[in-house]
């Protein structure tokens, strides 16, 4: 009888050692995600919207660009925040960048006016020289082969930084009789 109650006692040791086996191994794994996510910083978009859209629209000046009220319907403006989500002093480098999602009857990108300020209107360095650069022309982002560069910096834990990105027409654009359109995704990303 004793070797009986040593052989459920054994199987029962070796179910025990298996499942702590497979649990050590899983937290083993699990560790370093866990310390990854409570150690590093990361950024977030804010806003109500991450689209541009032109479409149907009269060409501009750069200057008309710029001072234009979006009311208008001639330009589009989006208004949004980057928010530093980690440890308050820890800085995190990152990129705002623009996809162009549009498939049919697409506008030339070499025409899509992109023009950035902060949430006070004033243009970042990029910006303020005397041309407004087009999409076609932006840097290729480092996070994305397909999106365009619009701005890369810093922000530490819990600040926000806002922003104004307008977009429109260069006023070299030919309108023609097809109806065309470029439409962007904004998106935020740590680098």
């Amino acid at each position: 009888m004793s070797v009986i109650s040593n052989s459920k006692f054994a199987d029962k040791s070796v179910y025990i050692l298996l499942a702590a086996i497979i649990l050590s191994c899983g937290l083993v794994c699990l560790i370093p995600n866990i310390l990854y996510k409570v150690n590093s910083n990361n950024v977030s978009f804010i806003g109500d919207r991450n689209t541009v859209t032109i479409e149907n629209k009269l060409p501009l000046t750069d200057i008309s660009g710029k001072s234009l009220d979006v009311k208008t319907g001639i330009i589009d403006e989006v208004s949004f925040s980057v928010k530093g989500v980690g440890k308050k002093n820890t800085e995190v480098n990152y990129e705002i960048y623009l996809i162009n999602t549009n498939t049919d009857m697409q506008i030339n990108p070499g025409f899509i006016k992109i023009y950035l300020t902060d949430g006070n209107n004033n243009p970042f360095e990029y910006y303020s020289k005397n041309s407004v650069p087009a999409y076609k022309s932006l840097n290729v982002s480092n996070s994305q082969a397909n999106g365009k560069l619009i701005y890369s910096g810093s922000i530490k834990g819990e600040e926000i930084q806002k922003f104004k990105l307008r977009v429109w027409l260069a006023d070299n654009y030919v309108l023609n009789d097809s109806d065309r359109s470029f439409s962007g995704t904004i998106l935020v990303k740590k680098v």
